[in-house]
């Protein structure tokens, strides 16, 4: 098979997420040069475990960390590192909680240890509780109101019940923003309570994290300038490709504390004194120079490009939800904070709703002009658009609206 034909077989069966249709997953087009970026980084192949195999690697990496804690407003202590995917990242940063939890509270029980998230949370935050050996009872789901927030109210009376209990809370991972409906806990409160108690504040910020660039959407992020980590996913919201992702620390040291290793062939001394070898902070070993992409993104365009990214993304949201609030065929499940809608059609009488959004959903994804998610909210099933594209337009989701009102409405029910 020549090149060009399979190039041409896997193009026909992948989904395009430069087309204008796509409102899919948190995963977006990246800039051509971002692209071209990760491909360079691909034929050098230089892994970045140690600074003589990737001289140029790691002082991009490095210097793009202390960019990006510079700019969520943490202090000059913070330290970082970058790893393959939010998933991974908050692995990272849950075994550093544990890890400093540990250290205090050396008698305590490792069976008395609880994990506190939100209803809303990732599931990668579950997994994470699976791989550190954690029993189901440790990881308590806090519940969220009807704006898919969490409140320092339930965070408080959680906090007293289980150590009334006898069990101790070690850390708390709050949401900027969730995934399902983009949702931005109120970190600054959240922050107090786990001061008052001594909990490590972890903010799963993978998706929201660039907002701290924009002066218009900075202040959903109010208050993970007090993080003990946080972790930031760039292939979200920055148009670069997947993967890359930041875990930010508000003390440098605990940056190594999760997979410090002792390995000869590789390091020389302690972590804390070989900064510059990038393998004693990560799980991978061999770890591709995964940072020139933004790096390279930075340097060409600025931080402008990505301002005007994010910005344009979610006033096309805010667009999109008024355009639902206007039409009674839709239900928006709520006002978005980012750039994700979640919104369900009213089907014809005696036609089942969550059913009705499924159908609806699997008609326009098999027509192929169109490609969105659902999402369950409690007990209900929505339609969910994230607006990830650039080249989408109004005319584009409006045509969407219009497909799902042409579909929703026909006599008999999708097989």
């Amino acid at each position: 098979m020549a090149l060009s034909e399979f190039v041409e077989q896997v193009l026909e069966r992948s989904i395009r997420l430069h087309h204008p249709g796509y409102f899919g997953h948190q995963v977006g087009p990246p800039l051509p040069a971002a692209a071209l970026l990760d491909a360079l980084a691909a034929f050098l192949n230089n892994g970045l475990a140690v600074y003589e195999m990737a001289p140029a690697g790691a002082a991009m990496e490095w210097s793009l960390l202390q960019w990006m804690a510079d700019k969520l407003g943490l202090p000059d202590t913070s330290q970082g590192l970058f790893t393959s995917g939010g998933s991974l990242g908050n692995l990272t940063a849950l075994l550093a909680a544990r890890s400093a939890f540990r250290s205090r509270y050396p008698q305590l029980p490792a069976s008395d240890a609880r994990l506190l998230v939100s209803d809303q949370a990732h599931y990668s935050v579950l997994r994470a509780a699976q791989v550190m050996g954690l029993a189901a009872d440790q990881v308590v789901s806090l519940p969220t109101g009807a704006d898919y927030r969490l409140t320092a109210e339930t965070l408080q009376v959680t906090i007293e019940k289980e150590k009334a209990a006898g069990k101790l809370p070690f850390v708390l991972v709050a949401n900027a923003c969730s995934t399902a409906t983009g949702s931005f806990d109120p970190l600054a409160a959240l922050a107090a309570v786990c001061r008052q108690h001594g909990l490590w504040f972890h903010v799963d910020a993978a998706h929201g994290a660039p907002f701290c660039l924009s002066p218009r959407l900075k202040s959903r992020l109010d208050g993970i300038e007090f993080a003990d980590s946080v972790v930031w996913d760039a292939h979200k919201m920055m148009m670069v490709p997947s993967l890359l992702t930041a875990v930010l620390f508000r003390e440098g040291r605990h940056a190594w504390s999760s997979f410090a290793s002792e390995a000869s062939y590789l390091f020389r001394e302690r972590a804390e004194r070989e900064w510059f070898n990038l393998g004693h902070r990560t799980l991978e070993c061999t770890k591709g120079m995964m940072a020139m992409k933004l790096f390279g993104v930075l340097s060409l365009y600025g931080e402008e490009v990505l301002i005007e990214h994010l910005e344009g993304r979610v006033q096309q949201a805010q667009a999109f939800a008024q355009q639902l609030r206007s039409d009674s065929e839709f239900e928006l499940a709520l006002e978005p904070q980012a750039n994700i809608v979640c919104f369900r059609h009213r089907p014809p009488a005696g036609r089942d709703w969550n059913q009705h959004q499924r159908d609806l959903r699997r008609r326009l994804i098999e027509e192929g002009r169109f490609f969105l998610v659902q999402t369950d909210l409690g007990d209900r099933t929505y339609l969910r658009c994230c607006f990830m594209n650039p080249r989408s337009e109004a005319s584009d989701w409006m045509a969407l609206l219009e497909r799902l009102r042409l579909l929703g409405n026909l006599q008999h029910p999708f097989f």
